[in-house]
């Protein structure tokens, strides 16, 4: 059964996803502009993670709208303060539905760990004309300059265990096909990368990511303590420079 790789309780877990936060929250708002979220909407993000998004989409929907913000672990969303929010543990995967009457659904690096069959239950939370937004990843870069043979093998021996929990590394190229599958209409897509040294702020989401799996990818015997050690080296190395995997969001609207 697919399940998410990452653990709220681990200590640096919030400082992982404010990584996120710094590489992909600008592009994931200048998304929502374009999409004209306004005063008055009802919106959900599902895997609220670190809440960045959803509270933003708080002050955005303004006093005569609101936003529910789940997550399997809320530790993290319930330390927001706007009146506007509600805050709600939930398992998309097992728990009962959010609803049908949201003018936003939003996810991000979410359906890539859990599988497409989640997403007619996000298209079902929409009303008629409302939008559903998906961001996932696709892995077709995450390599560094000057180059060093290490840093791939790393990066594969990581996301092999995420396969192993269900993860899909190239599931953005997919999510205009699935969006088109459940029955969305008007979906379109773009994409957008980072290119980061090592070193930075932007950094630290990868170098966290990788220390949360590097017992796990060590133990599968795909890649030594030794060589997990080279590459976090490189990541705090201001010499070399990163090009991100590659974001993909993709939208569309539901038309019953």
């Amino acid at each position: 059964m697919a399940e998410y790789s990452f653990d709220a309780s681990w200590d640096q877990e919030r400082e992982r996803l404010a990584g996120i936060e710094r590489l992909w929250d600008p592009g994931t708002k200048d998304i929502l502009d374009r999409l004209q979220v306004a005063d008055g909407w009802r919106c959900l993000e599902v895997g609220a993670g670190g809440g960045s998004i959803a509270e933003w989409l708080c002050d955005r929907v303004g006093t005569s709208g609101s936003v529910l913000a789940t997550d399997l672990d809320t530790r993290f969303i319930d330390a927001i303060d706007k009146p506007n929010l509600e805050v709600r543990s939930h398992d998309l995967l097992t728990d009962p539905p959010l609803g049908d009457a949201f003018d936003l659904v939003h996810a991000r690096l979410l359906v890539e760990h859990l599988g497409p069959h989640v997403i007619p239950s996000l298209v079902a939370a929409l009303r008629p004309g409302g939008v559903l937004v998906l961001e996932d990843y696709d892995f077709t870069e995450f390599v560094c300059w000057p180059e060093d043979q290490l840093c791939p093998k790393v990066r594969e021996a990581t996301l092999g265990v995420m396969r192993a929990r269900g993860l899909d590394p190239q599931f953005g190229r997919k999510l205009v096909s699935e969006l088109r599958s459940a029955g969305l209409d008007q979906v379109q897509a773009s994409g957008r990368t980072a290119v980061v040294r090592g070193g930075t702020p932007e950094m630290a989401f990868y170098c966290l990511s990788v220390t949360a799996l590097r017992d796990r990818a060590v133990q599968s015997m795909a890649v030594t303590d030794a060589e997990v050690d080279h590459v976090m080296h490189l990541y705090q190395d201001p010499s070399f420079t990163f090009v991100m995997p590659t974001m993909i969001s993709a939208w569309g609207t539901h038309s019953s």
